[in-house]
């Protein structure tokens, strides 16, 4: 499989890393694909992340040089940044949001 990045053409900056074998598959996997829109969806290659073994985690994105949000606030961290991460590789911008994090999260259906 090979890794591909899925987006929509009037959102181009908010896409995913998707495993499949073609583009048609990448985007039908991804989670941003609305049934009524794939002609909408593009999938371009992301060579960067081949042979991970799975969706990548935010510190694979960081490490890559991409961005991601924090974990907690949503606030940018980017490649530079003094990321800290918590078991899951969940990226947070400062050690209060990671503590805010590090509970259970809860189990009750909102």
């Amino acid at each position: 499989m090979k890794a591909y990045y899925v987006y929509h053409v009037l959102d181009p900056d908010e896409g995913e890393i998707v495993m499949a074998d073609t583009p048609g598959q990448a985007k039908c996997r991804a989670d941003c694909y609305d049934a009524g829109d794939f002609t909408g969806m593009r999938a371009r290659r992301a060579p960067e992340f081949d042979g991970d073994g799975g969706p990548p985690t935010d510190r694979d994105y960081l490490q890559k040089g991409w961005l991601v949000p924090c974990a907690r606030c949503g606030r940018n961290i980017y490649s530079e940044d003094d990321a800290h991460f918590d078991r899951h590789d969940r990226a947070y911008c400062s050690e209060a949001c990671l503590a805010g994090n590090e509970t259970t999260p809860s189990t009750t259906p909102v």
